[in-house]
């Protein structure tokens, strides 16, 4: 069930294009980390910003 929750998400499988794109479209044979973090860095939730310090 927590698939098909994820693949009915319009937005999943837009980063999952994006992604498959990018490697389709790029002549390396591996990818660094920071590479594929940068591809996919725009569909993270961002959670830091309700992040409250204690005090």
């Amino acid at each position: 069930m927590k698939a098909f929750r994820f693949i009915d998400k319009p937005r999943n499988w837009k980063c999952i294009k994006t992604f498959a794109n990018y490697l389709l479209e790029n002549d390396q044979m591996n990818i660094s980390c920071e590479q594929a973090s940068e591809v996919l860095q725009p569909f993270l939730v961002v959670i830091d910003q309700y992040f409250v310090p204690l005090p």
